[in-house]
């Protein structure tokens, strides 16, 4: 058997060289690692932002938006962008002795600047005049941080104008009298609006539930809902006089109603009284009643 001999190395704390590619890896490496670790505290540095809106306004209305945000102690912010659906309406850049601030039409053309601004560390409000149509749309307030990387966090609120249906919704399928049993079959259809007017149905001041329900959109844009009724008149209890109507309404800020009246008619009963008189019945009594008239004669 033959034994290779290996001599040990002198000094056992000495190690092969490093080739100067794996030391740029290695510095890549930790580098990479920093601006990762750097990335995560400014990161958490935004918290908390946060978005508030009214849901619904009505058309030509003031409307006012805030935004609120948070940051950690010793970090600033670099800007504050508003944006309407994908394009930037506001943007304000906070300085140390005047804010720079900046408005991007068309959607900024209606922004109030004397109004809009920073109200007090961590809360922005943006103040938009004259609310029409085109300012419905989803709001994001986008808050930037001061150092590199300039990370950012945003929110988002979405903020609908009321286009109010210029009339009354219209009945249709009501008839003036129905037998009891018979099917109650009524439409109703709102005049054209924004949001979709939502259909809701009152028999006599009781809610009752519509059979459909449907939203179907104009060239323009404006929606128009419509609805269907169904109702069986089987019960006993229901009354004589029905008092039908129909609700169109958009949130809490638009009302319209449509009235039908109708009567339900019950079948007639049969009048109880006295049992009519047989033939045979007849027949007798007239007998009884000759027999009467002879004895009359004879006695006389």
């Amino acid at each position: 058997m033959i034994v290779k001999y290996i001599p040990k190395c002198a000094n056992c704390n000495d190690q092969p060289p490093v080739s100067p590619m794996v030391m740029v890896m290695s510095a890549c490496v930790s580098k990479l690692w920093l601006l990762l670790l750097l990335q995560v505290m400014v990161l958490n540095s935004i918290k908390q932002v946060s978005v508030q809106a009214p849901g619904l306004v009505p058309s030509g209305s003031q409307v006012i938006l805030t935004c609120s945000y948070s940051v950690s102690p010793g970090e600033y912010i670099d800007s504050i962008k508003w944006y309407l659906n994908t394009s930037e309406i506001y943007r304000i850049v906070p300085g140390l002795n005047r804010d720079r601030v900046l408005t991007f039409p068309p959607g900024g053309s209606s922004v109030s600047l004397p109004q809009s601004g920073i109200l007090k560390p961590g809360t922005h409000r943006l103040v938009i005049n004259n609310a029409s149509r085109e300012s419905a749309g989803s709001y994001i307030c986008q808050v930037t941080e001061s150092r590199p990387p300039f990370s950012t966090e945003q929110a988002a609120v979405r903020l609908h104008v009321l286009v109010r249906p210029p009339s009354s919704p219209s009945l249709s399928g009501l008839s003036p009298s129905y037998q009891l049993g018979s099917l109650l079959n009524v439409s109703c259809r709102t005049q054209p609006g924004l949001p979709p007017p939502e259909i809701s149905w009152s028999i006599n001041g009781k809610q009752v539930n519509a059979r459909s329900f449907n939203i179907s959109y104009l060239p323009d844009g404006l929606a128009v809902s419509s609805s269907v009724l169904l109702l069986r008149l089987s019960s006993p209890k229901i009354p004589s006089r029905l008092v039908v109507k129909c609700s169109s309404h958009i949130g809490q800020i638009y009302q319209d109603d449509v009235v039908g009246r109708a009567s339900v008619f019950r079948p007639s009963k049969p009048v109880l009284g006295e049992p009519l008189l047989s033939a045979q019945g007849r027949h007798r009594g007239g007998d009884s009643l000759g027999i009467l008239v002879i004895l009359a004669f004879r006695l006389a």
